[in-house]
């Protein structure tokens, strides 16, 4: 219960970060040359920035594994990519094709009676293979 509650913890910081510093994040992500010119404190905030991902992937990794991980942090945000065209919709995105990853993972997981890590991270990359062969490239 402990480990539960520090991961609780640490997932509202990191939400709260990420709240906080959204537009600064985007402004080095962008255009770190334009961000320093802007007086943004680029050094500070791309430390942050790398100790959330640390955080997020330390979350993960006690949550669900290593491969699903692997898939969580990709393929959702890559098809989030192919079906959005300004970052905000993107990181909207990526949060559902995760959850909707999540849910249809565990409902073929239980009605096939498969492992559950698996069964996501081949929902994950089954419909990134799809959007590739649907979604060309302009």
């Amino acid at each position: 219960m402990r480990e539960i509650k520090l991961l609780i913890c640490l997932d509202a910081l990191l939400l709260l970060a990420v709240f906080r510093y959204r537009y600064l994040f985007l402004a080095i992500s962008y255009n770190e040359k334009q961000a320093r010119l802007n007086k943004v404190p680029v050094d500070r905030l791309y430390l942050i920035l790398l100790a959330l991902v640390a955080i997020t992937v330390v979350i993960l990794i006690q949550a669900v594994g290593a491969i699903l991980l692997i898939a969580f942090l990709c393929l959702p945000a890559a098809v989030a990519g192919k079906c959005t065209k300004s970052i905000h919709h993107m990181m909207a995105a990526g949060v559902g094709f995760c959850t909707l990853f999540s849910l249809l993972g565990i409902l073929l997981s239980a009605t096939w009676n498969i492992p559950l890590g698996a069964t996501i991270a081949l929902v994950c990359s089954s419909f990134y293979f799809i959007l590739l062969l649907i979604k060309k490239e302009p």
